[in-house]
């Protein structure tokens, strides 16, 4: 008990030991499997240091808030071919909480419709993790989809196949978690309508929602498919900002009930709003708003991502000259390279050998399609120096070539 309580008061006895976790924490630009912003600009931490305490919920006290965050969906709306400008629209904690306030939405607005079966949601078995949860959480029956065949990316005829009239949802990502590859949003709606089916089509654009308006703008996948009637997606991968931002667009106010918004007089003003938390940081919005409010501010954006996209073409050619590893995407639509084993323990034999030199790649089996083994991926995103970029691609010719001379 004592020797307890010694350790306990040397814990407490000063800052050092908060600071000692210190060393052990990795420079994050490292982490290149993470999907989220790993470097923001100056203009940007300034913004984080200045508004960083400010509470987003907080209206009354700064009033500006509902501006920013409506002209952010302005713009959003602008990019995702959204009509109504003033449909409902909200800013969020991040993408998971902004594809659970769809999937309510769509729950609320079914159980209104007076049918008495469970309801279920439909989606690829690779979708996101949250919409497990949000299925477990509001018991709600959850039907996935596999990949057939070597693909990884589910058929849309199939997915159809899986809606009844008692589908809440059929869920289309754009950037899957896994690989970063795109469901067919188009042909999913055209497979729905070809078996008569009216179910409500949400699009999980989590990565893709920032990406595909720049590298793939011909690509018919947002309110433009008339199916489509919500969409979500994180400001804190490649919309740039800091952590702690995600995005819920409707079509129409039909599609998000009224009585799931609400106000609180306690915080001064009432002002209706809808979400799963409370209280959040104001900085992230405001980094969005000055993303999209810069000169310039969409040629900016599809420079940054054109640049990420030539590197990640790079690196999927150098994985491609190594016999053992299968590229599955070259990140031609989004600055992801995904790879799996063409010989068993060829990932991991790469990912290990990219962590010795301080890289973090993940690897993992394929929740979309388990029968292709073993998958990594690597996310380029922007703001990587060129000095990391560059160690990088060494690092990543080191790995296929492990009898190269160190570059």
């Amino acid at each position: 008990m004592s020797n307890q309580a010694d350790q306990l008061n040397q814990r407490r006895s000063g800052e050092r030991w908060a600071i000692d976790w210190l060393p052990y924490l990795t420079d994050s630009t490292r982490n290149v499997g993470s999907y989220t912003t790993a470097v923001v600009s100056p203009e940007l931490a300034r913004i984080a240091e200045r508004l960083g305490g400010h509470n987003l919920v907080n209206n009354s006290e700064y009033p500006y808030i509902a501006d920013m965050v409506a002209d952010c969906a302005d713009w959003l709306s602008r990019l995702w071919h959204r009509e109504d400008h003033h449909a409902p629209y909200v800013a969020v904690s991040g993408s998971t909480e902004a594809a659970m306030l769809a999937g309510l939405a769509a729950l609320h607005r079914w159980k209104r419709t007076g049918a008495g079966e469970r309801p279920n949601l439909v989606a690829s078995s690779g979708a996101h993790v949250c919409w497990k949860r949000f299925c477990t959480y509001w018991d709600v029956e959850l039907r996935t989809v596999e990949a057939p065949g070597d693909t990884v990316v589910a058929d849309p005829a199939a997915l159809a196949r899986a809606c009844d009239e008692h589908t809440i949802l059929a869920v289309a990502t754009l950037g899957y978690p896994e690989h970063g590859l795109f469901d067919d949003v188009a042909a999913l709606a055209a497979a729905l309508r070809d078996q008569g089916r009216e179910t409500p089509l949400h699009v999980d654009a989590a990565s893709g929602g920032f990406t595909a308006p720049f590298l793939s703008a011909s690509l018919p996948w947002d309110f433009i498919v008339p199916a489509v009637v919500s969409i979500s997606a994180s400001g804190h991968k490649f919309g740039q900002t800091s952590l702690g931002l995600g995005w819920t667009l409707w079509r129409d106010a039909e599609h998000c009930p009224q009585h799931l918004w609400h106000g609180a007089d306690y915080i001064g003003n009432g002002k209706r709003d809808i979400g799963l938390t409370f209280s959040r940081s104001l900085a992230p919005v405001a980094q969005q708003a000055h993303l999209f409010t810069r000169a310039g501010a969409f040629d900016r954006y599809r420079y940054d991502l054109r640049d990420c996209s030539s590197l990640t073409a790079t690196i999927a050619a150098a994985l491609r000259g190594d016999p053992d590893l299968k590229v599955l995407n070259d990140g031609h639509a989004i600055p992801v390279v995904a790879f799996v084993d063409r010989q068993t323990g060829a990932v991991e034999r790469f990912t290990s050998r990219m962590g010795e030199d301080g890289w973090i790649v993940p690897t993992y089996p394929l929740e979309c399609n388990p029968r292709l083994g073993q998958c990594g991926r690597i996310v380029v995103k922007p703001g990587l120096s060129t000095p990391a970029r560059d160690r990088l691609m060494a690092s990543v010719l080191r790995a296929i070539r492990p009898q190269a001379l160190r570059l």
